[in-house]
């Protein structure tokens, strides 16, 4: 109410953005507080609500994403750990494809990147962004100690389709919604959710594809914030990407990975020691 309030308002521009920022790091820092076994799927409602309703005061897209992190750091640290997983998952491989000069990054170049800063920073932001909808399943993944029911499960498949309950109606986040929602499709497009995504004509695909990959890796062989699934090893998920070359995931991609013995070293380490890394980083940063 508060925010309707300021659009009708007579304030300056420079006094609403004012008085919506005091506002709006008052309920931040009110949610922050809230105990973990005490934050549950209201919470969850509250925090998006608060991210749709502020963020036509909030000028640059670097704010608002800074919003969603203040909220998903405290919280729901669970969602966080993942979308910083991914990225660095992400980013490795798009590295080492832009140091071997690979004619895969062909592709990500057609999409209109400039130069390799700008490809990196999207994808980064693409990776970071990628789950935002889960932000609304949070109270219903971290408070069980059983494996999810089909019901359960359904409703979190539905987080790739509720991130736009988030952020869909702002046009700064456009370049990033076929990620949010295509990144549970299959390579082919035949499998996967949401159905009513067709990922094969997006002109993200190619980095719907490797996201696509980084998730699967993160989700494979986290052994502490999925209590509805067995970790399993990188090696464990690299068989499985193998397998599923040209149909669940991109075969180009994969075999990239698969014949670099550097870049395979660096993503298993990243899902062993750097993440243990991450997780304790992400606590100290809580702390501060």
């Amino acid at each position: 109410m508060f925010y309707d309030f300021l659009c009708h308002s007579y304030l300056s521009e420079e006094d609403r953005k004012r008085e919506s920022v005091f506002v709006t790091e008052a309920i931040a820092s009110f949610l922050k507080r809230i105990p973990q076994d005490k934050y549950n799927i209201y919470f969850d409602e509250a925090a998006s609500t608060l991210i749709r309703k502020a963020a036509p005061f909030i000028k640059t897209i670097s704010e608002k994403e800074r919003l969603l992190g203040d909220i998903l750091v405290k919280n729901q640290p669970n969602n966080y750990i993942h979308a910083k997983m991914v990225e660095k998952l992400s980013l490795s491989i798009l590295d080492y494809l832009n140091r071997a000069n690979d004619l895969l990054l062909n592709q990500f170049y057609q999409i209109g990147f400039n130069n390799y800063n700008e490809l990196r920073d999207y994808v980064a932001r693409a990776a970071r962004l990628h789950d935002l909808g889960k932000s609304l399943s949070t109270g219903l993944i971290t408070q069980q100690i059983r494996s999810l029911t089909p019901y359960e499960y359904s409703y979190v498949k539905m987080h790739s389709e509720k991130g736009l309950s988030v952020v869909g109606k702002d046009k700064e986040f456009a370049p990033y919604f076929d990620i949010m929602i295509g990144h549970h499709k299959d390579y082919d497009g035949k499998n996967g959710y949401p159905l009513s995504f067709d990922n094969t004509k997006s002109k993200y695909k190619i980095v719907i594809d490797l996201i696509r990959i980084a998730d699967a890796i993160d989700a494979g062989t986290d052994v502490y914030g999925r209590n509805y699934s067995m970790g399993k090893n990188f090696d464990m998920i690299l068989v499985e990407l193998v397998k599923g070359e040209g149909v669940k995931y991109n075969p180009y991609l994969v075999e990239f990975i698969k014949n670099h013995s550097d870049l395979l070293n660096e993503l298993r380490y990243a899902t062993i020691d750097g993440r243990y890394e991450l997780i304790y980083n992400s606590y100290l940063k809580q702390e501060r």
